[in-house]
């Protein structure tokens, strides 16, 4: 199945497509393990249109999301600043103790 296709298909019909094909795959692995397939190139076929419709089904998902967060004005007003005073005074080398290694 191409992605035109998927994409033309609602998202309730891509689930249900999703657990065919998730079923059809678990029996074609369960009747490979008994006897010989007569299309072993479904396997693959089966792999690549069931990631075809998961990438769907998260654009789909995605965009929902994306709709649905607030919009944030571009202004600036919404800028998120520090308000702490207290600057960070610590080096990236650490210093040794005066007990431990030095001389006496």
């Amino acid at each position: 199945m191409k992605v035109t296709e998927i994409r033309g298909k609602d998202s309730r019909e891509l689930k249900l497509d999703l657990a065919d094909l998730s079923k059809e795959y678990f029996q074609l692995t369960y009747k490979g393990g008994a006897e010989a397939i007569a299309r072993p190139h479904r396997f693959s076929e089966i792999r690549r249109t069931v990631a075809r419709i998961r990438m769907v089904l998260g654009e789909r998902a995605r965009s929902e999301a994306a709709a649905a967060a607030p919009v944030v004005a571009a202004s600036g007003s919404g800028t998120v600043t520090k308000s702490s005073t207290k600057s960070s005074t610590k080096s990236s080398t650490p210093k040794a103790s005066p007990g431990k290694g030095t001389p006496k």
